[in-house]
C-alpha cells in the first residue's frame, strides 16, 4: 500500500486525472481523496488516499473512468465510465474489490459523473438517451438522471434533466440536484461528434431531488458555450 508522499508522487506521474472527489470527515484526517486516472504506460487507474489509515490506493481499472462519488458512510467509491460510459463501478477502496459493476440501460449510456444523496440515501448518475438501431435516428433526446438506492444499489427512479447534453450533477445541501446540461447531443457510434450545434441550449437545471420536478432552469446566454462541470459555494 502506498502512502501519502508516495501518492503525490504518482499523481505526479499520471498523464490524465479524472474529476477529484473528497469526503471529509470531523477533521482532514478522517476524510478520503479519490480520482481516475491514467498513468504513462497507458494503464487506466483509479487512485486515492484514506487520511484515517494514512494509506494511498492504486487500482488497475479496465477502462478510463472519469467522476467518481464517495459513499457518505462505506469505504465505497463509485466511478463512471468516460463518457460515452457503458458502466459504473462500485470499489471497496479498502479491500480494493469490485462490489459491483451497474450497466447502462438499452439506449442510454452514462455521461461520466456520479453523486450521492447522505440524507436520501440515494446515488444519482446523468445519462444520455439515443436510438441504438443499425440505422439511428440522431434527433436530439432530453438527457436523464438514473436513480438508485445507495445501499442495495438497485434502480429506483429516471427522471429528465430538461436539457440536452447532461454531464455533471451535485447534491446541493440534500436539498437541490445541479445538473449541468451541456447542450450537445452525441451519439455513442459516432464518438463525441456534435450532432446539434445549430440548435445547441446549453443551461443549468436545479431539480427536486426526491420527485425529479424541475425548480429552476438558468439558460446560457452563448449558446456554444457548453457547460459541462459545476461546483457551489456551501
Amino acid at each position: 500500500m502506498l502512502h501519502r508522499s508516495q501518492f503525490l508522487g504518482f499523481l505526479g506521474q499520471c498523464t490524465a486525472l479524472g474529476a477529484l472527489s473528497v469526503r471529509c470527515g470531523s477533521t482532514r484526517e478522517r476524510g478520503t481523496m479519490v480520482s481516475a486516472a491514467v498513468d504513462f504506460n497507458g494503464q487506466a487507474l483509479l487512485a486515492g488516499y484514506d487520511f484515517a489509515t494514512e494509506t494511498a490506493f492504486r487500482i488497475p481499472i479496465p477502462a478510463r473512468g472519469h467522476g467518481t462519488a464517495l459513499h457518505y458512510a462505506r469505504p465505497w467509491v463509485v466511478l463512471a465510465d468516460r463518457r460515452p460510459g457503458q458502466a459504473l463501478t462500485v470499489f471497496d477502496y479498502q479491500s480494493q474489490r469490485v462490489v459491483r459493476q451497474i450497466e447502462a440501460e438499452p439506449g442510454r449510456h452514462f455521461f461520466g459523473h456520479v453523486s450521492f444523496s447522505p440524507q436520501r440515501r440515494r446515488l444519482y448518475a446523468t445519462q444520455n438517451v439515443y436510438d441504438p438501431s443499425v440505422v439511428p435516428d440522431l434527433t436530439p433526446q432530453t438527457a436523464e438522471v438514473r436513480v438508485f438506492d445507495a445501499e442495495t444499489l438497485e434502480t429506483i427512479d429516471v427522471f429528465s434533466t430538461h436539457g440536452i447534453g447532461a454531464h455533471e450533477l451535485l447534491i446541493v445541501q440534500d436539498e437541490l440536484l445541479a445538473v449541468a446540461n451541456g447542450g450537445s447531443y452525441t451519439h455513442p457510434e459516432l464518438g463525441r461528434e456534435k450532432l446539434n450545434l445549430g440548435t445547441m441550449a446549453p443551461s443549468l437545471s436545479l431539480l427536486d431531488p426526491g420527485t425529479g420536478a424541475l425548480i429552476a432552469q438558468y439558460d446560457v446566454p452563448e449558446k456554444l458555450a457548453s457547460i459541462r462541470h459545476i461546483d457551489f459555494d456551501n
